[in-house]
């Protein structure tokens, strides 16, 4: 008796163990057996579809399935797609890709608007940007940096910023969304780290990796991160997770994608009080005469000199917080001198 007691313990003490040991997924293998033998009414083609779907989505962003379409003719990348100098201190580059030639359009750029010396700051847009050229992300960094130090590595390959008496010596401030990846990516982390600038806007994509292409039997394409990218003197991995910003300003991706395109946008105003507003009031005859003898206006009152229109007022949300910052940041250091 004592010993079946034993057994009946040793067993129950087994049964409360086995949640634990089941803590870790079943293998693939095992359940797609299972799944294809007894599930009712299912097809191969069914359980393949789910199995990849599964494994990519679980795997994202460090997994991709490709297209097949074969990709269209490269033509030259936009490397910035817009500049704008702010109350004539503040200068505003968007850039359009990441890739070669990037940071001499930058400094030419900044050089045809003088000395940068005058500048207040720097906004460097990087929202809706990508590229995988890691080499022109640490050239575009170390435009900001005097002093020699680790800037980027990926893969086998590494990027270091150099010793020198030109770099720009501006207040930087760098706007990213989750649109912004690979070496966007990479050289928005990159400037963080070596604390040369300040990130405003969304948390990244985090696709900052090294990728690389196997052809499927399908003519598809999986697209595989092999390789992290790191940042810093320290050799900072970049997560999956994306990149989080110092000041984070959420914005819905299709208002901003219209404040890229012009940074005063403004949303035309709907409902019965944009439409009564608009309407002009009915004069009568009688009006008509009064107004034309004294000399008034079509409101009724004189005629105003005309006055110049007011200056146009940034509505972009991130790009307005940053300037504000710029702006703060140099009205604190001027008082500080």
């Amino acid at each position: 008796m004592r010993r079946l007691l034993r057994l009946v313990c040793c067993a129950g003490l087994a049964f409360a163990e086995w949640p634990a040991r089941t803590g870790e997924p079943p293998r693939l293998d095992e359940v797609l057996e299972v799944v294809r033998t007894h599930l009712a009414g299912g097809s191969e083609a069914e359980l393949n579809a789910a199995a990849v779907n599964g494994l990519l989505e679980q795997l994202r962003p460090r997994v991709f399935l490709v297209t097949n379409i074969p990709p269209a003719a490269a033509e030259p990348p936009v490397l910035l797609a817009r500049t704008n100098l702010f109350d004539g201190a503040i200068a505003s580059l968007r850039v359009g890709r990441v890739a070669g030639g990037l940071a001499e359009a930058i400094r030419a750029t900044l050089e045809a608007w003088g000395a940068t010396t005058a500048l207040q700051g720097l906004v460097l847009d990087l929202r809706f940007t990508e590229g995988d050229d890691f080499a022109a992300a640490g050239r575009v960094a170390d435009l900001f940096l005097a002093e020699s130090q680790g800037l980027l590595e990926w893969g086998d390959e590494r990027f270091a910023a150099t010793a020198k008496t030109n770099a720009l010596p501006v207040r930087l401030a760098v706007l990213v969304n989750r649109e912004t990846r690979g070496a966007a990516e990479a050289l928005a982390a990159a400037l963080h780290e070596v604390r040369a600038g300040l990130l405003l806007g969304s948390p990244t994509a985090g696709q900052a990796a090294v990728y690389r292409e196997f052809p499927l039997s399908t003519g598809q394409r999986l697209k595989v991160a092999v390789a992290h990218v790191k940042v810093g003197p320290g050799g900072k991995i970049l997560a999956f997770t994306g990149v989080t910003p110092d000041i984070q300003v959420d914005v819905a991706l299709a208002d901003e994608r219209r404040y890229i395109e012009d940074p005063f946008y403004v949303a035309a105003p709907t409902g019965p009080r944009s439409s009564a507003a608009s309407r002009a009031p009915r004069l009568t005859e009688a009006d008509l005469v009064r107004i034309h003898r004294e000399g008034l206006g079509p409101a009724g009152a004189r005629p105003r000199r005309e006055e110049s229109p007011p200056a146009p007022r940034v509505t972009d949300p991130v790009l307005q917080r940053a300037l504000d910052l710029l702006k703060g940041l140099a009205v604190l250091e001027t008082r500080e001198q």
